[in-house]
């Protein structure tokens, strides 16, 4: 029996795409990267139903999992409660923000970072453009 969710009283980002300097250079190139990451992200939204990865699509979804992991026995992706992704992908930037905080408290981040410093959100914002609206 599952109590609850870790998004239900720490929302959070269960993935995140991370440019290189010298890719996040190429903005045409970092775009068309971010456009086939959401088409794919929103497939797997499509896919869950009922907490798992159960609806349209679903069992394609577990199949490639397996595939690329590893993992033979396929209803670990079947029983797993699926982590929620934007298909647009926005963050969820209040907690980023506490996140670094805490590092920065820890004194495992020694220098001045900001989250504005270190987060362009602009590939995702022009790739959901491009790709128009998500509707489940």
């Amino acid at each position: 029996m599952r109590f609850a969710g870790l998004s239900q009283f720490y929302p959070h980002e269960a993935a995140y795409v991370l440019y290189s300097g010298k890719f996040a250079q190429d903005k045409e190139t970092g775009v068309k990267f971010l456009k086939a990451y959401l088409r794919a992200v929103r497939d797997y939204d499509r896919a869950l139903k009922d907490g798992k990865i159960a609806g349209p699509g679903g069992e394609e979804i577990v199949q490639m999992l397996g595939e690329m992991t590893g993992v033979k026995d396929l209803s670990i992706f079947r029983d797993a409660v699926p982590p929620y992704i934007d298909p647009n992908g926005a963050l969820y930037m209040t907690a980023l923000q506490t996140d670094l905080d805490y590092f920065k408290q820890l004194g495992l981040v020694k220098k001045d970072v900001t989250l504005t410093r270190v987060i362009d959100r602009s590939f995702a914002e022009a790739a959901a453009a491009q790709l128009g609206p998500y509707k489940k």
